[in-house]
């Protein structure tokens, strides 16, 4: 009996893909671009309710009251656990999640689900009064009289949710200790770290314990030492006096925050000199690395230093890529592409600024005919089994883009052949 060759189960193996995919796209619990779905039942009472879905199209507010109420979609999937089908097996749980964070109910019950699910369900622990402490997606605390006088200043925290404002008010107006250090917070210098020594060596107010990072280098913890520049920074960035300072909030300080910060070099200024190699970045053929020589020996106008050869509609850890043209216009847009890394963002400039260098609309086409079809799939296989290819057949089968043709590239080849 002749087994099946590796090349023949790949082939096997991409064409079910493809084929469940069709399939998928009529389902109930699928969204879909065509009207209606593959249950009559269920296809008449969403439809009784939003007529959208049996004229337009089956999108995702379909398939949630498709999940919510149909018996077709009910999963068997805890609501504890994260999976990758969408709802989960507690309906009472599965409509107080999905009422919240709609992402669960059309796509996939994934981590934020699941933590979602420990706040609000009894049945994964949660469902009860939350600490005032500590910010939650249900509304109210566990405090009643702090709950009140939260809520009398501001009732969002009663109605919606108890955010990060909501437990800086309870730490103003109630006589919390959040951090558990023996200072009740409205007067605790440093409230979200236990210091009951309240020490201040630099007399700012604020304790050693939370004395903030510099505003202008990214730090784990929240905020930065510049009050002005912070509460700028924060006024519409949250997430930097909520989580952390990351390079976002310093590319903001370094906007925003009146000189506090100084520029970065940048590769687009032809005066400045970002490798300081002595020649300045309007005539230096390779400007992220340092290379006074400006040696070229194969005269394409990019330095020996800086001449790797990656290609521009792939993802590869030096800057730069192998078509002169296409780079100088995707760093004229985004200098990381020069200055750091050719990253998927790069290949997306790329994509669309190079013309037919990255044309999309063939990635994938690893047979290289200009055009992807149902052909191409035992080249595709070739390629992530490391056999021969038509040229430039591994580099046009990386559909993910991310520098290398491997597993993680087969959904996304299905998801071109099957748009």
């Amino acid at each position: 009996m002749k087994r099946c060759t590796p090349l023949l189960f790949g082939v096997a193996a991409v064409l079910l893909l493809v084929a469940q995919k069709a399939d998928a796209q009529s389902s109930c619990c699928t969204i879909h671009a065509t009207p209606g779905c593959d249950d009559a039942a269920c296809e008449a009472a969403i439809c009784a309710a939003d007529s959208f879905c049996c004229e337009e199209e089956w999108d995702e507010f379909c398939v949630a009251q498709a999940v919510q109420s149909c018996g077709v979609c009910a999963s068997a999937e805890s609501c504890c656990a994260e999976h990758l089908t969408p709802g989960c097996s507690d309906a009472e749980c599965q409509t107080l999640v999905c009422d919240f964070d709609s992402f669960c109910c059309t796509t996939a019950w994934d981590g934020q689900c699941v933590d979602e699910a420990a706040q609000l369900c009894t049945s994964c622990g949660g469902g009860g009064p939350q600490s005032c402490c500590e910010p939650h997606i249900s509304p109210g605390c566990e405090d009643g009289d702090c709950q009140a006088a939260v809520c009398a200043a501001d009732s969002f925290c009663c109605e919606e949710e108890w955010d990060q404002l909501c437990v800086e008010q309870a730490q103003e107006l109630c006589s919390l200790d959040c951090d558990e250090d023996g200072v009740i917070d409205s007067v605790d210098n440093c409230p979200t770290v236990p210091n009951s020594d309240q020490l201040d060596s630099d007399g700012n107010g604020v304790g050693d314990a939370c004395d903030l990072g510099d505003c202008c280098v990214e730090h784990p913890s929240t905020g930065c030492e510049n009050a002005a520049c912070q509460a700028t920074v924060c006024g519409f960035d949250p997430f930097c006096c909520e989580t952390a300072w990351d390079d976002t909030c310093v590319g903001e300080a370094t906007l925003f925050c009146d000189g506090s910060c100084p520029e970065p070099c940048s590769f687009t200024e032809p005066l400045d000199d970002c490798d300081d190699d002595g020649v300045a970045n309007g005539n230096d053929n390779c400007p992220a690395v340092a290379n006074s020589d400006q040696l070229d020996t194969d005269g394409d106008s990019i330095g020996d230093a800086c001449d790797l050869g990656g290609n521009c509609c792939a993802a590869h850890a030096n800057p730069g890529c192998d078509d002169a043209a296409c780079q100088s216009t995707v760093c004229a847009a985004d200098s990381f592409c020069c200055d750091f890394e050719w990253d998927g963002a790069c290949v997306d400039g790329a994509v669309t600024l190079c013309g037919a260098l990255c044309n999309e609309e063939v990635r994938g086409d690893c047979d290289g005919n200009g055009e992807l079809n149902t052909d191409d799939v035992p080249c595709f296989v070739d390629a992530l089994l490391g056999n021969p290819v038509p040229p430039g057949g591994v580099e046009r089968s990386d559909t993910t883009a991310d520098g290398d043709t491997d597993g993680e590239d087969v959904q996304a080849f299905v998801d071109l052949l099957v748009p």
